[in-house]
């Protein structure tokens, strides 16, 4: 191939690369805006193992001894429909340390801590792949780390951000309800934090779910596909290598 044959590939491919990135990022979030509606108020059902199939069952209970060495026990196994994927977990709880393990099974499966406290506040430690589709909100402490693929430095982890950002808090107790009830209450506040933040609108359809807002599906969509997606992985990234050093 002559130098002007490779310039004339070279200028397609990336006419092609820069015009398909370009397209996703303006059509894009008005597609998100018509087909996909976050959940504001779920009913979890406690299901059995038996009702999922044997590679999520899997998935959900590959990090059952781990946990339990830590002190969690099994209390639940839900699922919730999503727009296109289901979302399955497999909850633990703690009641010396008044803390709930999460074993999420969806697109990705990962793993993450949360506690509650009386002040309104939550400190979760996740090791997703992925960032979160939308800005972090007051109440909600999130950090990721994807690297670490074991539970006892995930739950150490955990332990170092409570001791530095919530040491006077008072971890929440779950109540009779249980921990679904808890995820259920969760899901609804996060939900009600992203109407004030005008994500989603105030009406929840007879799903259970609320539309998001034309800045709301460019807020997803921005985090969800390149080059935002990368962005805000490397911010969220840093953001929470930062917390564990000052920890």
């Amino acid at each position: 191939m002559s130098a002007t044959g490779i310039e004339l590939f070279a200028g397609l491919f990336l006419a092609l690369f820069f015009g398909a990135e370009i397209f996703k990022n303006t059509v894009g979030p008005f597609i998100i805006w018509r087909v996909q509606k976050p959940p504001a108020e779920i009913r979890f059902e406690s299901l059995e193992e038996s009702d999922f199939t044997p590679e999520t069952v899997a998935a959900l209970t590959a990090w059952d001894e781990p946990l339990q060495a830590l002190g969690f026990r099994p209390v639940g196994l839900s699922k919730m429909l999503g727009n296109r994927v289901n979302t399955c977990f497999r909850l633990f709880w703690n009641p010396t340390l008044r803390k709930s393990a999460t074993v999420i099974c969806g697109r990705v499966s990962y793993l993450e801590f949360s506690q509650l406290y009386t002040d309104g506040s939550v400190l979760t430690v996740s090791n997703s792949p992925v960032q979160g589709a939308f800005p972090a909100l007051d109440f909600k402490l999130y950090y990721r780390y994807p690297q670490m693929r074991e539970a006892a430095p995930l739950a150490e982890i955990h332990e170092k951000l409570r001791a530095k950002f919530k040491p006077d808090a008072e971890a929440l107790e779950i109540g009779e309800a249980g921990p679904l009830a808890k995820l259920e209450r969760y899901i609804r506040r996060e939900s009600d934090a992203l109407v004030e933040r005008g994500l989603v609108h105030e009406e929840i359809d007879a799903e259970g779910r609320r539309a998001l807002t034309l800045r709301g599906a460019f807020a997803m969509t921005y985090r969800s596909i390149g080059p935002g997606k990368q962005i805000w992985a490397r911010l969220t990234a840093r953001r929470s290598a930062a917390a564990l050093r000052e920890a």
